[in-house]
């Protein structure tokens, strides 16, 4: 649905580190 899907996922556990995705 999104092309950050994926992001969706870690966005759930660290929300406050949204703005530097490391993963």
């Amino acid at each position: 649905a999104q092309p950050d899907e994926h992001k969706s996922d870690f966005l759930l556990l660290e929300p406050l580190d949204h703005g530097t995705v490391q993963y």
